[in-house]
C-alpha cells in the first residue's frame, strides 16, 4: 500500500510542477510580446522585423 501511496503522489507531484511550469511560460510569454512591442514602438521598428 505505501509503494502505491507515494506512487500516486509522486504522479500528482510531478502534474502540479507540469502545471505551474506551463502557466509560468505562457504568462513570461505575455510579457515577453508585450515587452517586445513596446520597444519595437519606442525604436520605430517595422512589424515585419
Amino acid at each position: 500500500h505505501v509503494d502505491i501511496l507515494q506512487d500516486e503522489q509522486e504522479g500528482t507531484t510531478r502534474t502540479v510542477i507540469a502545471m505551474v511550469v506551463s502557466i509560468w511560460a505562457a504568462t513570461m510569454l505575455q510579457v515577453f510580446a508585450r515587452h517586445t512591442s513596446r520597444v519595437r514602438q519606442v525604436w520605430g521598428v517595422p512589424a515585419e522585423e
